[in-house]
């Protein structure tokens, strides 16, 4: 089974620092791999330079060729280790004249797996859902199991010799390093609509070892969690829109004058063609391969999706064409701009959404003791006040819906359940900053499921932050 490439690479004194491998491709072809250290990596084969340089080959492995599935990788303090899985075998390997590294080439032993319950090949799986593999392994071994060469532990066979590996608490932990933030700020006029979020998006090596043999294999999540009413198989080789399918269609609330993205899939870097079919107008743009975000507006009324492809208000049914041959259709409602309270929250689908309120229907300041101290200790005659007490505060405010078809109703169910939501508090029409958000908490809820079924209900929902206090 291919072979293991050994390498510390410590220092990078060429003006152009690369490093490669020759491999077989068990046809009797000799194949190159090359990887060049970069400041900033603008094409694919490229590693940025930083403080770990194995780490930075890592992440730049990963992203080039794990997806492909002939390679799995991992490091630990001194050495990266890049396993070919492939048919064929790494030979040899080379570097610029005067980098200073070490390497080695060992031939790989493969721990034999029989899978009794398999994940399909390249199921795009969800993180925060248990997705279950059971195996056996020979011999009942104890297994170190790590993921992305992280998070290790140690697997013991059930009576009859079968493992059982639950992905749920690797995904999640590995996907969610950010706690569902938002880390991408649009700069549209100079950046364009289109944005690469790999926050959203799982490569997971799973490597099994008995400590003499190993074996690896590649599992795809993306940051989301299913239902068992609506589940639906997704693949990696395929493209998609991240928004829940009301039917066959997806659809979506475009609120004009806010902040607004739509999160899609694409397998492959390609081009994304747009086709208002309500306006006749199109567009197309690249998207990277994985996560990717298209923002029709970043909260200015300049540089919004209407510059280059314009939405009549109302419904616009959108055909949007990755590459040549997948196509998705997608209904959107824009909305007539209104200065009104608005919310951007994390899906359960990936990515995020968003919603607009009606109004405030109330706002009340919520005050409660905190800390008491004593403080009579000199006497009657000396004292002015026995204690002093800390205060707690914090605004709580009351909203109530816009009139909601059915399918925003999913989206408003979505928005008190999520585990991340933010209120913008800047202006209608005004370009978003890292300071437009504030988070907040959505109080506990309950819809009842008569009134969902008609439409056009009108939701209240009440939503809750902390002030910063003066303490003792």
């Amino acid at each position: 089974m291919g072979a293991i490439l050994k390498i510390r690479i410590t220092d990078l004194i060429d003006e152009q620092p690369y490093f490669g491998w020759r491999y077989s491709d068990g046809l009797g072809n000799v194949r190159f791999v090359t990887f060049f250290y970069v400041v900033e990596r603008a094409a694919a084969f490229e590693a940025v330079i930083g403080a770990d340089l194995n780490q930075a080959l890592k992440d730049a492995v990963d992203l080039d060729l794990v997806p492909g599935g002939e390679y799995a990788t991992s490091i630990d303090e001194y050495y990266l280790y890049v396993q070919f899985t492939g048919v064929g075998s790494i030979f040899s390997f080379f570097a610029s004249n005067r980098m200073v590294y070490s390497g080695e080439i060992n031939e790989a032993s493969s721990l034999e797996i029989e899978m009794i319950q398999a994940l399909e090949t390249g199921a795009l799986l969800n993180a925060f859902n248990d997705n279950v593999i059971r195996f056996k392994a020979g011999e009942n071994l104890n297994l170190n199991t790590t993921g992305n060469a992280q998070l290790p532990v140690t697997l013991y066979p059930d009576p009859t010799g079968e493992y059982h590996l639950n992905f749920k608490d690797y995904a999640s932990t590995l996907i969610n390093q950010n706690k569902f933030a938002d880390d991408i700020l649009p700069n549209i006029e100079t950046e364009g609509y289109v944005y690469s979020d790999l926050s959203l998006f799982l490569n997971l090596s799973l490597q099994l070892s008995d400590g003499f043999f190993i074996y690896t294999s590649s599992f795809y999540f993306l940051k989301s969690v299913g239902q068992i009413a609506n589940y639906a198989e997704k693949n990696i080789a395929n493209n998609y829109i991240l928004l829940p399918l009301d039917g066959v269609n997806h659809k979506v609330t475009y609120y004009e004058g806010y902040p607004f993205d739509l999160p899609v899939f694409s397998n492959v870097n390609q081009q994304l063609t747009i086709v208002n079919k309500t306006t006749g107008h199109s567009v197309a743009m690249d998207v990277q391969q994985y996560t990717n975000r298209l923002f029709f507006s970043q909260g200015s009324e300049n540089f919004t999706i209407d510059d280059v492809m314009p939405m009549q208000s109302g419904i616009n049914r959108l055909e949007l064409q990755f590459g040549t041959i997948s196509k998705i259709d997608l209904v959107v409602n824009k909305v007539p701009s209104k200065c009104a309270p608005y919310f951007k929250f994390y899906r359960n689908s990936g990515g995020f959404g968003y919603i607009r309120f009606e109004k405030e229907v109330s706002e009340d300041l919520k005050t409660k003791e905190g800390l008491s101290l004593r403080s009579d200790f000199d006497g009657i005659q000396n004292t002015i006040r026995r204690s002093i007490t800390d205060k707690l505060t914090s605004v709580r405010m009351e909203f109530q819906t816009e009139a909601l078809e059915l399918w925003e109703m999913e989206n408003f169910k979505e928005f008190i359940g999520s585990p991340r939501v933010e209120m913008y508090v800047s202006d209608l029409f005004q370009r978003q900053t890292a300071k437009s958000w504030i988070g907040v908490d959505v109080k506990s809820s309950t819809l009842k499921s008569k009134k969902l079924k008609t439409e056009r209900n009108r939701e209240q929902v009440t939503v809750e932050f902390d002030l910063y206090n003066l303490h003792l």
